[in-house]
């Protein structure tokens, strides 16, 4: 008797896989007919299956499909895993642009440094962090040129850039100006972060009154600029009139100099900024 039933809760147990599948829990005991009738009941009916169709393999499925690289992105994986084993990547900032913004945020920093190239394969969610935990922003792997581009320079096109850089995703807004250190990570939790760069948050660049507020068009004049939240930055203190933009000359906090650009615009006003 005891064999009979052993027996019998066996071909119940293999009834209900087939009936079911993988959909349903196995339950912790199997007495006979009720207990598999139970199985049956907790699965709906648009998933229980026939003995007959239990196990079908989809004759149009393509296993390739699922593969998350191609075979050469496998390859370079692969390589890539060997290279940077045990997540030792040296991972270091060269250099960020720019390097401030204001404090509303919304300001997208391009890093130098790497190693960016193909790390897709491995770590395709890379992370910037603005100071604290609660200022961690997305990043994007990007083409870029091999070294920051100065205000004067063009913006080139694509085929001029040859390297890889982390573009984050806008900066977070902070409640007062302050410089933060600034760290990226490929793996996103930052253990891989060794090196940061110093970000300033400014307060917001106020212009109060220019002089003189019209000049000959072929430029030359020097224009006098008031205003509050001025800060030297060199070459990269701009002034700007209209689409134009020209350097400025730092002097205090609320005052600077700039000389106007040429212009082919003299019947209207052009919008000015600093």
């Amino acid at each position: 008797m005891a064999s009979r039933g052993i027996k019998r809760t066996s071909v119940a147990l293999m009834l209900s896989m087939l009936l079911v599948g993988s959909t349903a829990q196995r339950p912790s005991s199997l007495n006979g007919d009720e207990d598999l009738g139970k199985v049956v009941e907790d699965v709906p009916a648009d998933q229980q299956q026939s003995s007959e169709t239990a196990g079908e393999v989809d004759p149009n499925f393509n296993p390739a499909s699922v593969l998350p690289f191609t075979e050469e992105q496998e390859r370079k994986k692969a390589e890539m895993q060997l290279r940077y084993k045990n997540d030792d990547l040296g991972l270091a900032i060269d250099s960020i642009e720019p390097e401030a913004g204001p404090m509303t945020g919304e300001t997208r920093v391009l890093v130098h440094g790497g190693p960016f190239e193909d790390m897709t394969l491995l770590y395709p969610r890379p992370k910037c962090k603005f100071g604290q935990n609660d200022r961690i922003v997305d990043a994007t792997y990007v083409k870029c040129h091999s070294k920051p581009l100065s205000m004067d320079d063009l913006e080139g096109k694509s085929k001029d850039k040859k390297s890889w850089c982390l573009q984050c995703d806008n900066s977070p807004a902070v409640g007062k100006p302050q410089i933060v250190p600034m760290m990226i990570s490929l793996t996103g939790d930052f253990t891989d972060s060794a090196d940061s760069e110093p970000f300033r948050y400014y307060n917001n660049t106020r212009v109060h009154a220019i002089y003189p507020r019209y000049g000959p068009k072929d430029g030359g004049t020097v224009v006098q600029v008031w205003g509050d939240n001025f800060l030297n930055y060199d070459e990269n203190l701009r002034c700007n009139f209209g689409s134009k933009s020209v350097r400025a000359t730092f002097k205090s906090s609320s005052y600077l100099i700039c000389k106007a650009p040429f212009s082919d615009n003299t019947n209207k006003p052009i919008s000015f900024s600093v």
